[in-house]
């Protein structure tokens, strides 16, 4: 049943009753053979539909989160919904190709129809079916070039360099950001519109309250990273007829410059907590609770496993599927 619900949010079908019935389930040889089958299966991508979008945060795109129709027209349901499919079907892809989670930070491909490759300014692709396509940007592949993400980290009437940031370090590697102080205070819904001004240099005077300045500095750079993206994932390079900055230096003194760098700089330096991050959502997700400190053991293998095996996304699920916590009734190994 665990394994059931947690690979396809329903009941088990009559070969899992059967393995289970001959104790041949708790092998771990035959796990991995189930959790092969049972990806392969339509009711898998449900599942992982839902992960995702609760992890990244894109799922209220379109219902909730909508970019002002004033501002940004071009915004509609069905460039919404393409967005939300790019992300899913890259994953699906990983998991059903044994792909790399690295991917899901830069990639030379993804998954577009007619209508997000016109956004993306991506020639040759026609109809409404999503497919892999080749990407000659840099700065698009990844979860950091994805309209989904890119217009759910903004407001509804411009980018949010903050969100950005903040989502980086939060949701893609896992670190706990404060709640700003009281006294922070807010740019205005309009920020960034004036003539001659870009949204950063009109940030740079906030960001000098010294009550704000720690967390900034860590945030900062990522988000404003990304500022070649508007609010609803269109490229570009200027912004109220001023060039875009997109320089930025992280803590520990390494500078990059825009999306493609910014990516660079993920894999080659925070892979690790990127890498545990993922870990533990997957768990989580999975044992549906939040994960404790016995959970350690478990995420420990977990990351050893994805390590040795290129960090292949159908590795991670079959480790958690063989973890301590997910096997057993009782999470905690110290109390069987």
């Amino acid at each position: 049943s665990q394994l059931s619900y947690f690979l396809w949010m329903s009941m088990p079908d009559d070969e899992l009753f059967q393995l289970a019935k001959s104790k041949r389930l708790s092998k771990p040889r035959t796990l991995r053979k189930q959790v092969d089958r049972m990806l392969k299966d339509p009711r898998a991508s449900v599942t992982m539909e839902t992960f995702l979008g609760q992890w990244l945060g894109f799922e209220s795109l379109g219902k909730s989160v909508i970019p002002d129709r004033k501002a940004f027209p071009k915004f509609t349901p069905a460039l919404g919904k393409a967005m939300k499919e790019e992300t899913f079907l890259v994953f699906d892809s990983l998991l059903r190709n044994e792909g790399s989670l690295l991917e899901l930070l830069d990639s030379n491909s993804t998954f577009l129809n007619e209508v997000l490759a016109n956004h993306y300014g991506i020639d040759g692709v026609s109809g409404n079916e999503m497919r892999r396509v080749a990407l000659d940007n840099p700065d698009r592949g990844g979860l950091l070039g994805m309209g989904s993400v890119l217009t759910a980290t903004s407001s509804p009437m411009r980018t949010s360099p903050v969100n950005r940031g903040k989502w980086v370090l939060e949701t893609l590697l896992g670190n706990r950001i404060p709640e700003p102080p009281a006294d922070a205070g807010i740019l205005p819904e309009n920020a960034g519109q004036k003539k001659g001004q870009t949204l950063r240099e009109e940030f740079e005077m906030h960001r000098n309250n010294p009550s704000c300045m720690d967390c900034h500095k860590k945030i900062d750079p990522i988000g404003f990273g990304l500022e070649n993206f508007d609010a609803i994932g269109h490229f570009r390079t200027s912004e109220n007829g001023e060039p875009i900055d997109t320089s930025g230096v992280m803590p520990g003194g390494v500078s990059f410059t825009g999306s493609a760098e910014l990516k660079t700089y993920i894999v080659n330096e925070r892979v690790d907590q990127y890498t545990r991050n993922v870990s533990e959502r997957m768990l989580a997700f999975a044992l549906g609770r939040e994960l404790k400190h016995y959970d350690e053991a478990a995420i420990i293998k977990i990351i050893d496993a994805l390590e040795k095996d290129g960090y292949s996304a159908k590795t991670l699920i079959e480790e958690v599927v063989l973890s301590y916590p997910f096997r057993y009734q009782h999470p905690n190994p110290e109390n069987e």
